[in-house]
């Protein structure tokens, strides 16, 4: 029996609109393209109808049964090509366009293994950041309620700075700006400890560049790319984060946390380009400018684009910090209608709209009830591209497993709940889809265990045999 593993483990490389290719510039005349040179006038117009799950789903299953694909099995006619097993495999977004593609062309495609795929779209994540708040409560990867405790304690600091020396009305004008602070800390002296751009001005400026500073965080918290074995500083880690942390807390008992975190945000800095000497850009109208006017597209910033656009015309996705929430930043600082302005400002999509995009892609593709509703009123695929041949709902079920880290934030909205037609496997103390990355020496028991499963899972779903080998003294698995 034939079979091929049809890899996609980076967007990039299997996506339209993604990658470091830019198509031929278009004749005068013509709409643009997403991607350009540097001769390209940056001011065309950008034609992203094709830019989409539904899309790419479809260019996965026209690539699997195009000549080309089968001419690498030498296959001497079209019945031949039918015992061709194809199995999709990704993670994160890839991770969900594996399961998908699987779920709605089973018979084209054999299997698929998705992971940390949040295939549950939802508008308002505010899950995502919640999560972070436990995993640094997380003794497995080195938090401690000590450790988030401090975190939170340095954010309500920075807050109370912010609303006791500034106030903007609802429509985001100034209201009150006094720059006096009873604890010693004031707008000049927090905006020099995270060295924002523009100094205190730039805070006092609005609401909106406040909320750009503290809404997502002062330090950042590695919780999604948590890799217990990092060398790029000792702050790299939630371990290494939260021992920081802990060690400057007893070191120093009378230093606030908001000190405490204006180092580690140094610490941080240190450990990207330019040894942390640039200074924080937190102004949101210029972010706003960029992505509606200044644009230009290049290989460093065309997938942020890409991604973008496509959650506001698909999946939402928005890691939001509301005041009832359990978000260790600044509650309040991040609320929903900050990511709906990029969508209206940078792709005309007006709330409703990105609102009702979000909707229809959890109706098509079913969400976690693995159940997809593509109805002839929907944009995308028609019925008959759906239904290839005798598939059935049931039969995409099968022959699909889901792996999702605990230490993931993603987690929140992938499909946990695993049967036995659909199983899904929980990776303790890993983070986002880590089991697919290099191996390494330092890989936990979880991670090796987690590989193991899905060569299992696959060779089982495939019908081959296996048998254990020893390998330069690591016992391994190998089909027959």
């Amino acid at each position: 029996m034939q079979f091929f593993f049809a890899i996609a483990t980076h967007s990039h490389y299997i996506h339209r609109f993604y990658g470091e290719s830019f198509p031929t510039p278009p004749q005068e005349g013509t709409p643009g393209y997403l991607r350009g040179d540097e001769n390209e006038d940056a001011a065309q117009k950008v034609d992203l109808t094709h830019l989409s799950s539904r899309q790419a789903i479809q260019d996965i299953v026209s690539f699997v049964k195009s000549k080309e694909a089968l001419q690498h099995f030498k296959l001497s006619n079209e019945q031949d090509a039918k015992g061709v097993r194809w199995i999709t495999f990704g993670g994160s977004y890839p991770g969900m366009l594996s399961a998908w593609s699987h779920l709605l062309h089973p018979t084209t495609i054999f299997g698929a293994v998705s992971n940390s795929a949040p295939i549950q779209a939802e508008l308002n994540f505010h899950q995502y950041h919640e999560h972070v708040g436990m995993d640094l409560e997380n003794e497995e990867v080195g938090g401690s309620k000590e450790c988030r405790k401090i975190i939170e304690e340095g954010h309500e600091q920075a807050v109370a700075i912010l609303e006791s020396q500034t106030s903007f009305e609802a429509d985001g004008k100034k209201a009150v700006d006094e720059d006096s602070s009873e604890d010693g800390h004031g707008l000049e002296r927090l905006a020099l400890m995270f060295n924002i751009c523009g100094g205190a001005d730039t805070l006092r400026a609005s609401r909106r560049n406040q909320e750009v500073f503290i809404g997502d965080g002062i330090i950042t918290i590695p919780a999604q790319s948590n890799d217990p074995s990092c060398t790029t500083g000792k702050v790299c880690n939630i371990k290494g984060l939260c021992d920081t942390i802990l060690t400057e807390r007893k070191n120093s008992p009378m230093k606030s946390s908001l000190d405490i975190l204006g180092d580690v945000n140094q610490l941080q800095k240190k450990t990207q380009p330019g040894g942390g000497e640039q200074c924080t850009v937190v102004e949101w109208k210029a972010w706003l400018y960029f992505w509606k006017q200044d644009f230009t597209p290049t290989t460093q910033n065309v997938n942020d684009y890409s991604w973008v656009y496509q959650t506001c015309n698909e999946f939402g996705f928005y890691q939001t910090c509301n005041k009832d929430s359990n978000c260790p930043y600044g509650k309040g600082y991040h609320d929903i209608d900050r990511d709906l302005e990029i969508c209206q400002e940078a792709f005309g999509m007006d709330a409703d709209t990105v609102k009702q995009n979000v909707a229809s892609t959890l109706t098509y593709y079913g969400g976690r009830s693995l159940t997809p509703n593509t109805g002839q009123d929907r944009v995308g695929p028609s019925n008959d591209m759906i239904v290839d041949g005798e598939d059935t709902v049931v039969d995409g079920q099968n022959r699909l497993i889901f792996l999702n880290g605990d230490i993931d934030p993603w987690e929140e909205l992938s499909f946990n709940d695993g049967t036995d037609i659909t199983p899904s496997d929980s990776v303790q103390g890993a983070s986002h889809h880590f089991w697919t990355q290099m191996i390494k020496e330092t890989d936990s028991a979880s991670v090796v265990e987690a590989r193991a499963t899905i060569y299992k899972t696959v060779t089982d779903w495939l019908e081959q045999p296996t048998h254990l080998v020893s390998v330069g003294g690591d016992t391994v698995m190998e089909t027959e």
